[in-house]
């Protein structure tokens, strides 16, 4: 497996240059009373702005147990440099997907949802690609990566608009 500074170049190699796009890793090391503890997070940040994060985005699927050991809930799965191991090996099967073939493959190992957000990134998806790829994901950071690669402004919601129940046509 190629270090990841690597499969980083590599990868934002195919983003689109009209974004300011940036995926980061680390592997948090921390000593405990059981032992040396090592925590994965890759991030990526859209203009500064982290819109995804691996471990943090999904608190939800994670426990500790009484030993400082960080599982998957209802698993005695621990989250460890593994994980990070199968986001790289992730990214490195979408490096070398055939780009006639990208948009429609499927990723079985993409747990996360990273290749939507790889694919709303990539400069060889199209614009028409692009509106596909809106309505069918669930990714909300690839939602953003699309509207910003679109020229889409952001919708910014006016709660005291909502309160009082006024809508833009009035």
């Amino acid at each position: 497996m190629p270090r990841f500074s690597k499969l980083k170049k590599r990868i934002e190699a195919l983003f689109s240059p009209d974004i300011n796009l940036e995926v980061r890793c680390t592997v948090y090391r921390k000593r405990t009373q059981y032992g040396p503890l090592k925590l994965p997070r890759l991030w990526i940040t859209l203009n500064g702005e982290i819109i995804f994060d691996f471990i943090k985005d999904f608190a939800d699927l994670i426990t500790r147990d009484p030993y400082f050991s960080w599982k998957y809930k209802g698993t005695d799965i621990d989250i460890c440099h593994l994980d990070i191991m199968f986001i790289n090996d992730l990214i490195q099967e979408y490096i070398e997907t055939p780009a006639d073939i990208l948009f429609d493959h499927v990723f079985p190992y993409d747990y996360y949802g990273l290749t939507d957000i790889l694919k709303a990134a990539d400069r060889r998806i199209g614009k028409n690609r692009l509106l596909v790829l809106k309505d069918k994901t669930q990714s909300e950071a690839a939602k953003k990566i699309i509207e910003v690669r679109l020229g889409i402004p952001p919708i910014i919601v006016d709660e005291e608009s909502l309160k009082a129940g006024k809508n833009d046509d009035e």
